[in-house]
């Protein structure tokens, strides 16, 4: 304890003198001189990108899927089964599954022999001409595989499944998969622009350890050879990566939420011998879920319940099964676990709103590193809030724009903007807006227009149009459609000006901005054209400090060639 309290301490020490060293050099502000290379994918995920015509002609309406991961040999067996809607007429279909793993048979309604089909990267087609099938048919497809499941090389960003032992040397196994695509593990249609109505996840494993995934257990078999299976079932969409399993010597801590909807049972799986760490650790949970519900709409998933399962990786936001692994700790800078506050809010941004390409993840990603900084504030204040914000600015790369290229299936974890900037850029927005009501209503009517839907970042620019009125194209597009930071060009003139203009923007960049000196405050309206705002005489020495800490931007030192730019133009516009 005396421990954690130190670097506590130190955290927050460092947090204040970075936010200092901003306050006293603006231009800490990273940005890279060179645009970053062109983004480039293997052939296998461009493939896995593009919704072809193979792929958007059905809707997968359920999967079933049955698993037996093999901890010994490293090898995983099963069997899925597709409940689709033929959207188009089409005579072929295509699944995807990696190539590590082998198709042993593809069955067709009721048959019994096997299908051919033919085997690209992961793009498996098959013919279904036979079958009769017709537009707004549902029809089924089974697909049986296996072999040796792709290895995380470091879970959950670099994903597949991962395979370890507990401290008594119990299989402890688990799947993280949002950057690698579901197909490293199952057969699926790997695209965020179909997401199954319901999933029924069974797994296999022996009876001395327990099998969990998404949803509610609605049983557990016995089978031969001293083996169990676990049946788990969702009652609503869940995009394919959030689907997963564990397998671990886990026990079970109940409990409820009341949440708006009803009542939430809760059952967290823990190893056993952190179930006691584990039941106070998790009280944490009750707060977060209800601060999250207040702030931005009714938790969506009540009928499936809510659990968080202890993981042999750092954590990740599985639909109602969370990840966790965080070791018991909680974070100074959010008053809380990292892992928790950051993964629950997922279940808000990210599960029920899904992006329909990981273009447009920082919905996702931003939006729970924002809901962190939104805590910090509920449970500290807004100096905490403001310490959050700052963090995460520290880390913003400007490598890249936030919104990235479409049909790539490219998400490079190591390229953090769509956390820490998309972060800032709500906090940003906030800012800009000057209305907290006005902000929170545009978060809760987004949430609450598209609960359980796909969407992109075009939806939210047009809501915040919407609400507002006004058209915040100029800000979205700067600072999610461009890497740049907005640098304010500025000089304060002792006989009572600031003249001011952004630069290092697109044309019709003009962010307002609150600025005081020596201790009176102005509110400016800078655009891309040099102009200026009356003040008082300063006299030649002045003070002044910009409102850098909600909003992202840079500012230069005093550029005192303004104030003759602003007085040649003027003359030059008098002469003609």
């Amino acid at each position: 304890m005396k421990s954690q309290l130190k670097t506590s301490v130190i955290l927050i020490f460092l947090i204040q003198l970075l936010a200092s060293c901003w306050v006293i050099n603006p231009r800490f502000v990273k940005e890279p001189k060179k645009d970053a290379k062109p983004i480039k994918v293997s052939e296998e995920y461009q493939a896995l990108g593009k919704y072809n015509s193979l792929r958007a002609c059905y809707d997968v309406l359920h999967y079933a899927i049955e698993i037996e991961p093999n901890p010994e040999t490293k090898t995983i067996k099963g069997t899925v089964i597709f409940t689709c809607r033929l959207d188009s007429i089409s005579d072929s279909l295509q699944f995807d599954l990696h190539k590590n793993l082998d198709v042993k048979g593809i069955y067709v309604k009721d048959d019994i022999e096997p299908i051919s089909f033919t085997r690209k990267y992961r793009a498996i087609q098959f013919s279904i001409a036979d079958y009769g099938i017709s537009k707004g048919d549902i029809f089924q497809f089974r697909v049986e595989y296996g072999g040796k499941a792709m290895k995380a090389k470091r879970p959950p960003w670099k994903g597949g499944t991962v395979w370890k032992k507990d401290k008594n040397k119990n299989p402890w196994l688990g799947v993280a998969c949002e950057t690698q695509g579901a197909s490293v593990w199952i057969p699926c249609k790997d695209h965020n622009l179909d997401e199954a109505d319901s999933v029924s996840v069974s797994i296999i494993c022996r009876n001395t350890v327990t099998g969990v995934s998404n949803g509610v257990l609605t049983g557990v078999d016995t089978l031969e050879n001293e083996k169990l299976k676990f049946n788990w079932a969702t009652s609503y969409p869940i995009n394919n990566y959030n689907i997963t399993y564990y397998v671990g010597d886990f026990v079970e801590i109940k409990d409820t939420l009341n949440a708006i909807r009803g009542l939430v049972n809760v059952s967290h799986y823990v190893l056993r011998d952190n179930e006691q760490i584990a039941t106070d650790h998790f009280q944490q949970v009750h707060d977060i879920f209800h601060f999250y519900e207040k702030t931005f709409g009714p938790y969506s998933w009540v009928k499936d319940g809510f659990k968080l399962v202890e993981a042999p990786y750092a954590g990740m936001e599985h639909q109602t099964a969370i990840a966790y692994g965080s070791d018991y700790k909680n974070k100074a800078i959010v008053h809380s676990d990292y892992i928790i506050l950051h993964e629950v809010a997922h279940e808000w941004w990210g599960n029920s709103i899904s992006a329909t390409d990981f273009a447009h993840i920082w919905i996702h990603e931003g939006m729970a590193t924002y809901s962190e900084a939104l805590y910090a504030e509920h449970v500290g204040g807004a100096d905490r809030y403001f310490n959050k914000i700052r963090y995460d600015k520290i880390f913003i790369q400007n490598k890249r724009p936030v919104v990235g290229p479409e049909d790539l299936m490219y998400f490079n974890f190591k390229e953090s903007d769509c956390y820490m900037k998309g972060s800032v850029v709500m906090a940003t927005l906030r800012s800009v807006l000057e209305s907290d009501s006005l902000f929170f209503e545009i978060i809760k009517t987004f949430y609450a227009e598209n609960e359980k839907q796909l969407v992109n970042t075009t939806d939210f620019m047009d809501l915040v149009n919407s609400i507002t009125g006004q058209n915040f194209n100029w800000f979205f597009n700067q600072y999610l459609y461009d890497r740049h930071v907005p640098t304010l060009e500025q000089f304060v003139s002792f006989d009572g000006f600031i003249y001011h203009r952004w630069s290092n923007c697109n044309p019709d960049f003009k962010m307002e901005l609150d600025v005081e000196i020596n201790n009176i405050k102005y509110h400016i309206k800078p655009t891309t054209v040099l102009s200026r705002t009356e003040i008082h005489k300063t006299g030649i020495e002045h003070n002044y400090s910009f409102d850098n800490y909600a909003k992202y931007y840079r500012w230069n030192k005093e550029n005192h060639e303004l104030e003759k730019e602003y007085e040649d133009a003027a003359s030059e516009t008098l002469d003609h």
